[in-house]
């Protein structure tokens, strides 16, 4: 079977992969076999993945792509791309004619373009290259980018494209690479693109609604790699996939004042900071990458009172950190930390996670070389989520100091069925911290470490209420609450048999027993350094309880003492009186005081304090008597009745021993009576006696 070929064919050139170097050949010589043929036929219509404009397969990727358009290429333009002669004006018209053609795509073969000046594109006009190693756009000119949109060129509604090409620059100055002005851009898309050695940013997005990078490269520039803009005009929707930041000077990926942000894959290595996000919203990094950056592997940070809100840092890992794996800071909210590592930070390197004052920060499963550093904002790691336990370790989440230091620690236990729950509560109501689970009854406990102290405190730390500790205790407080009617309970319990409850005040303090609205119905005073005490012993039945002094001195005063010129009573059960110890004044001197004595000896009732001389009045009420069933004996001194009568209803008055005096003049005081055997003798006047002759019975 012949082949017949097209006579059209005559006139082509050698076809892709022949070896044949004959510039053009007859027909038959042309295509000696199949392959020939079918490397004809890919002249005219492109191969899969064609770079080459005019071809069929080409133009049929640019409709699939949305680039469809007519092709302007830079060399049909005069453009050489020898890196060596001036190819500025070529471009620039190519992108002209674009323009005024409508649109189109401005393309760049093979070939590395020597420019002069900035090369300026236009909305809804593409920039493509055959590959961003084999089309390099050269801008040999300090402080000129490579690459620029104007701010407000063409139309309202713009879309712009540009890719599989590289811009380079000198490696000084101030330019970017590429650099797109805002508004009115809205949708922009930027893939498979390389910018380097600029003094600027590298790639510079400013503005567009929509922003999409895919395997972009900003390397060894001297600000920012990449740096998504949306201070002047308001960025959403942002997406970047396995873009790369590396060696640049301040950030690798910066994005700014930016919603609805999403970054997959990326990279950000040997840079100062490798992602920063500031005042960004709604923002996700998925399995990212920072290695070897100088000050933080990842900053999230909020400015002013726009913030940073709802940032998602998941699978993030950090590498050889200079200073701070993770530092959130400023007015960051809802940053969570999910999955996240920070691993072999360099030495001298400061933190794994630092929170700022104002930031608040979750973490979830995620883990670090350094506690995190929380600076006064909000850090925590919680294990659950929808029902379902994300760890299988023991220690499943903590709440950490200001030091990274856990300040709550939530275990676990094998086959746990009770747990504990926080409840929150509407206005006017109280929040609950309690156990729940399947048992019927749970307890809880509140465990302190070592010897430390269990405490209860209002909301600027002051104390309220504190359960200490001891080494190895056994003992413990009980607090039982009643039933209607009954009282309740605040005792001791624990293992030993016999457990005793000490209510101690601090330094000088008095222990206090109240009513319900604080009035003191009981109150033990403090001194300092007490080693006597008060104290009550109960009895059994038939037996007397006891309230006594103890301590460690060998004899000790009980004193019950009234205040101002209050009385000290002993009552009955009932209230009535059976004794009472009134003071006359309130700052008596002078006292009652009560002897006992050995077994032989009678007790005393005398007259005692500061003054020397001190009488000893017994008064009966009104009409009342003074009365006694056994002797009255005076020892010393005299017993004088200074109203009334002295009468002996029974019983006799008895003067044991007598000193007559000597004569009628000797010393006596009116009223004395004495005797002798022959005598009665009575002094009617001071040292006056008179006598009478006792006769014989």
């Amino acid at each position: 079977m012949s082949i017949v070929f097209p006579g059209e064919l005559d006139t082509f050139t050698n076809p892709v992969g022949t070896t044949d170097t004959l510039a053009s050949v007859p027909h038959d010589q042309q295509h000696s076999n199949a392959n020939d043929a079918i490397e004809a036929i890919e002249a005219v219509i492109g191969k899969t993945g064609s770079t080459v404009p005019s071809s069929l397969m080409y133009r049929i990727a640019q409709l699939e792509s949305g680039q469809s358009g007519q092709v302007f290429n830079v060399k049909d333009y005069g453009a050489i791309g020898n890196d060596t002669a001036d190819d500025t004006n070529a471009i620039q018209d190519a992108y002209d004619a674009a323009d005024a053609a409508g649109g189109g795509i401005v393309y760049y073969p093979v070939g590395t373009y020597k420019t002069t000046d900035v090369v300026e594109m236009y909305p809804s006009v593409a920039s493509r290259g055959a590959g961003r190693d084999i089309s390099i756009l050269h801008q040999t000119v300090i402080n000129k980018a490579a690459l620029h949109l104007a701010n407000g060129v063409g139309e309202t509604v713009a879309s712009l494209f540009i890719e599989d090409l590289s811009v380079e620059g000198t490696g000084t100055g101030t330019a970017d690479g590429i650099h797109i002005e805002g508004r009115p851009l809205d949708y922009l898309f930027i893939k498979r693109v390389t910018a380097s050695d600029f003094g600027g940013i590298g790639v510079h997005a400013m503005g567009a609604i929509v922003t999409s990078m895919e395997g972009v490269i900003g390397v060894s520039c001297g600000v920012d790699g990449i740096f998504v803009d949306g201070t002047d005009s308001f960025t959403t929707s942002v997406s970047m996939i396995s873009c790369y930041g590396n060696a640049n000077t301040v950030v690798g990926v910066h994005v700014k004042k930016a919603t609805y942000i999403s970054m997959m894959g990326g990279a950000a290595d040997s840079n100062d900071i490798g992602y920063h996000l500031l005042d960004c919203f709604a923002s996700t990094l998925n399995g990212c990458g920072a290695e070897a950056n100088t000050s933080d592997s990842y900053r999230v940070e909020g400015s002013g009172t726009f913030g940073s809100n709802g940032v998602n840092l998941v699978g993030c890992y950090s590498f050889d950190v200079g200073d701070i794996g993770f530092n959130i800071i400023g007015f960051a909210v809802g940053v969570n930390l999910i999955g996240c590592h920070d691993n072999d930070p360099h030495a001298g390197a400061s933190d794994s996670v630092y929170i700022g004052p104002d930031a608040v920060v979750c973490s979830i499963g995620s883990t670090f070389a350094t506690a995190p550093h929380n600076d006064g904002g909000i850090y925590s790691e919680p294990f659950n989520i929808d029902g379902s336990s994300l760890f299988n370790d023991v220690k499943l989440a903590s709440i950490k100091d200001t030091s990274g230091l856990a300040v709550l620690a939530i275990n676990k236990t094998a086959l746990a069925v009770n747990g504990f729950q926080i409840t929150n509560a509407a206005a006017g109501g109280s929040p609950l911290f309690g156990p729940a689970g399947t048992d019927t009854n749970i307890n809880l406990y509140l465990v302190s470490k070592g010897t430390g102290n269990i405490r209860m405190a209002r909301a600027n730390g002051d104390v309220l209420a504190e359960i200490s500790n001891i080494a190895s205790s056994v003992n413990s407080l009980a607090f039982i609450p009643a039933a209607t009617g009954n009282p309740v309970q605040f005792g001791a319990a624990g293992s030993n048999t016999n457990v005793g409850l000490n209510l101690f005040a601090k330094g000088t303090g008095n222990i206090r027993f109240t009513d319900n609205v604080g009035n003191i119905i009981g109150q033990i005073t403090g001194v300092a350094s007490p080693v006597n005490y008060i104290y009550q012993e109960p009895k059994a039945t038939l037996g007397s309880p006891l309230v006594g002094v103890a301590g460690t001195d060998t004899n000790i005063s009980f004193y019950l003492a009234a205040k101002g010129t209050g009385g000290v009573r002993l009552a009955k059960g009932t209230g009535e009186i059976i004794a009472a110890f009134e003071a006359a004044t309130a700052t008596p001197e002078n006292y009652l005081e009560f002897t006992a004595v050995d077994a032989g000896n009678g007790v005393t009732m005398n007259a005692a304090g500061s003054d020397t001389n001190i009488h000893l009045d017994i008064n009966a009420k009104g009409t009342g008597q003074i009365r006694t069933d056994s002797d009255i004996k005076l020892n010393t001194g005299d017993l004088i009745v200074t109203g009334g009568d002295v009468s002996i209803a029974s019983g006799r008055l008895i003067k044991g021993t007598s000193t007559p005096p000597a004569n009628a003049a000797a010393a006596g005081t009116a009223g004395m009576i004495e005797w002798d055997n022959g005598f009665l003798y009575v002094c009617i006047s001071a040292n006056t006696w008179k006598r009478v002759a006792i006769a014989t019975w």
